[in-house]
Order: structure tokens, then sequence, then C-alpha cells
């Protein structure tokens, strides 16, 4: 038989196949293969034995949050509590480009935030070619995310406190995701999500929750980085240097682009700062 692992705990991995969930651990044979299971695999498994005996190729691997064959990712990011931030943005939006994994931006708590505010910043991502919905409980916008979530395994992702598990409740009330309240004090969500877990909701669609993360790092190199800034991507290989970084660079396409009013401001520098943030840490 043949399922995908939606959760696990240790050694032992919840596999959903044909309308059931299964509790089963991985043979060893996997282990001498250097094979770990992952969160959004699809193995074959004796039911049995209760043993996973095979994982099928990946399409893709998130090294964070750890999970595996993902169709879509949905960038979950706070208007307010915690403050908006388009550093932590561009980061999660790069990750996705970079996997090549499709990505929406959902901005959540909009009814926190002066309605011109919302607009200005869904218009910012939307001139450079993003799909963004804002969203408060309760929110219309809740049906068009609800569609396009069909037929795709879907990962949230997004710092602690952004409502990732108060949107999968309110898509659906069933699965009854544990809910933590904002620290207005400590500037931070509580961590009430510990782990991957995948959310069937029908026999082809998965939404999962993940742990919120309190900073996140790019897992890639200046190199990666430099052509994994989507709204960059335009003028992707126009600059006269192939190796160009966009900053301070003769010839450079992009800061052309920033002179003419083409690139925001808000976006270059934030590009800046992720490239510098770069610097002292390694390339995986």
């Amino acid at each position: 038989m043949q399922g995908k692992i939606i959760g696990h705990n240790y050694a032992d991995f919840d596999i959903f196949s044909q309308g059931n969930t299964f509790h089963l651990k991985a043979v060893g044979k996997l282990r001498f293969r250097d094979l770990s299971p992952l969160v959004g695999d699809i193995v074959s498994f004796n039911l049995e034995k209760e043993l996973i005996e095979d994982i099928l190729p990946r399409k893709n691997e998130l090294i964070r949050p750890h999970s595996a064959n993902v169709d879509q990712i949905f960038v979950l990011i706070s208007l307010k509590e915690p403050d908006f931030s388009y550093y932590l943005a561009y980061l999660y939006l790069s990750y996705a480009f970079f996997l090549n994994i499709p990505v929406t931006l959902i901005l959540t708590k909009k009814d926190l935030l002066l309605e011109t505010e919302v607009k200005s910043i869904e218009e910012h991502f939307k001139k450079e070619g993003f799909a963004v919905y804002a969203i408060n409980n309760s929110n219309s916008n809740l049906e068009v995310i609800h569609d396009l979530l069909k037929g795709k395994t879907t990962i949230l992702m997004g710092q602690t406190g952004v409502g990732k598990s108060s949107l999968i409740n309110e898509l659906f009330p069933s699965i009854g995701r544990e809910i933590g309240e904002y620290s207005k004090r400590g500037g931070r969500g509580k961590h009430m999500t510990k782990e991957v877990r995948f959310f069937p909701i029908d026999a082809n669609s998965f939404i999962a929750d993940t742990p919120g993360f309190s900073s996140f790092e790019l897992p890639i190199s200046r190199e990666d980085f430099v052509d994994s800034f989507p709204p960059f991507h335009p003028y992707q290989h126009q600059c006269f240097f192939n190796d160009c970084n966009h900053i301070n660079s003769k010839n450079c396409a992009i800061e052309a682009a920033l002179r003419k009013g083409e690139i925001s401001a808000v976006t270059y520098d934030n590009y800046v700062k992720i490239y510098n943030s770069l610097e002292k840490q390694r390339k995986w």
C-alpha cells in the first residue's frame, strides 16, 4: 500500500491512505540507504507488519520547516501584533522562489491596521507580481483561500503569532488547532505548534501547520540569493557583469531600474539587508 506521512512522533509515523490514518514505524534498511522519512513523504508500507518499507522519490524538500513534496507555500505575515515586516516577507518569499515552489502572501490581522495602510502594503506586493490576500477572521477572502487549497499540498510558513493555526481553524473548524496568545509585552506570540503536521482536506488536498519562527535565516548562499530575489527576476541577466550583486555595481540593471522608479526603495533596501545578513552564514 501507499500513503502520505502526515505527522510523526520520534520513530512513529502517521500515514494517511485511502481515507484512513495508520501508525507505523520505518524499517531499519532505510537508515542504511541514508533515508529518513519526512512529513509529506509518499511511502509504501506493509500494514500487516506495521512498517514503512520504502520512500518514493521526492519532488522537493524544505529544510525549514523540514518537509517534502509541497505543491505551494502560503507565507503568513501579520499586519499587527507582531508588526508587519517587509524584511521577513522578502525572506520567506525568496526562500519559496529559490525552491521553485509557487507562493501566496497572506497578510493577517487586517482589522488591526488602517485600511489605507493595508491597501498600500497589498499594492506594493501586487505590483511585483505576487498573489496577495489580506484577511482577518471571518473575512470574505477565506473563500478564495479555501479554493486555492483544492488538489494541493499546502504548507503555511510564518513567524510565531501571525495566525497560522487560527487560519486553519477558520477554514476547517473540525481540525481544532490550539491557539496561542500574542504577548504585547514580549512582542511575540507563544509557540503552540511544535511540529510540522499535515491535515487531510480530502484525498488529494492537504494543509500543513508548522512551528512559528522567532527568527529565520535563509538556508542558501549569497550567490543563490542574488538569483532568488523575486522582484529582481524580470531584470535577471541584464547586468553587464554576470556576477553582479546589484550593490554599488557598475552597469547594473537593478540599480538602473531603482533610479527610474521601476523598483521601489523599500524593496531594494530589504534586498541589501538580506544580502548583508548572509555574509556570516555558511553556504548550505
